[in-house]
């Protein structure tokens, strides 16, 4: 089972670029989100691929027909959060508050957000929780290894578990690519390593997790405007982008679906196992 996942945020989001909260607003964004997932949604109907677009609630207030034509189209909307604040930045109720004005926003008619991802996969205590209290099914904000963003390295495995009885986490997909350590299956890495070993990562990780999921952000598809940085951030935060050329050939490679779709599966297996695990304990 091959998940795609989508950030969608816009290119003031990126947290190298130090955009400052009162700045990051729709004009300065300038249309780019439109033009952006009008890009994705042409690729992914291309591919006939389904996916999950984890949503800011600062862009769907942006664009409230943008988030009507992702839904339209048979794709998924969860919730990235209403800012891209990390957690560690949150309290209980401000977090709280950015979860329930997302819901909201994203929420068509009956049918709301089942799932989270955290912004850069940031951690808080009060994440579950909230996630339970606010009905939510799945979270996907753990991405185990270390960076200077987050430090999810407690996490030796990409397979889905139970982190809280009603809370189904799916972490990113990650693998060790030759002599490098374990990294993750899309985003900064998919630009690095220019998208070519990213099909074998996700047919291994696929193989041995049962599920692989790939991730990317609407600004590494298409250029957005250039903020001056010291060489090496811009160097590193503009290389390889746009990377639409080889997002197409990921996008092509497998059968893509959404996170929703595959939930009840992901859990028929889960119980399967554990079924499997305590008969064979008697």
């Amino acid at each position: 089972m091959f998940i795609m996942s989508i950030d969608l945020e816009s290119w003031v989001h990126r947290p190298v670029f130090h955009v400052p909260l009162e700045r990051q607003t729709r004009l300065e964004d300038g249309g780019f989100i439109p033009r952006a997932v009008e890009l994705l949604l042409n690729e992914l109907a291309t591919a006939k691929a389904k996916a999950t677009f984890f949503c800011l609630g600062s862009v769907a207030e942006w664009y409230p027909e943008t988030m009507e034509t992702i839904a339209a189209e048979g794709h998924e909307l969860a919730v990235h959060g209403y800012t891209h604040r990390p957690l560690h930045e949150h309290t209980r109720a401000s977090f709280e508050d950015e979860v329930k004005r997302t819901v909201d926003l994203l929420s068509r008619g009956d049918e709301r957000p089942i799932g989270f991802r955290a912004p850069t996969f940031t951690y808080a205590p009060f994440l579950y929780e909230v996630l339970e209290q606010q009905g939510f099914k799945y979270d996907s904000s753990i991405m185990p290894i270390r960076t200077p963003l987050y430090d999810w390295s407690m996490y030796h495995s990409s397979a889905p578990f139970w982190v809280t009885p009603r809370i189904l986490e799916f972490p990113l997909s990650v693998d060790k690519v030759a002599l490098l350590r374990k990294v993750p299956v899309g985003g900064i890495y998919f630009r690095l390593l220019g998208g070519l070993v990213d099909s074998e990562l996700l047919k291994r990780v696929e193989r041995t997790q049962g599920i692989a999921i790939f991730y990317i952000h609407p600004w590494e598809i298409l250029d957005s405007p250039h903020v001056a940085l010291p060489l090496p951030k811009r160097a590193l935060a503009y290389h390889r982008i746009p990377s639409l050329r080889a997002f197409e050939r990921v996008l092509r490679s497998f059968w893509w679906t959404d996170f929703r779709d595959s939930l009840d599966l992901i859990v028929e297996r889960l119980s399967s196992a554990a079924l499997g695990a305590d008969q064979g304990d008697r």
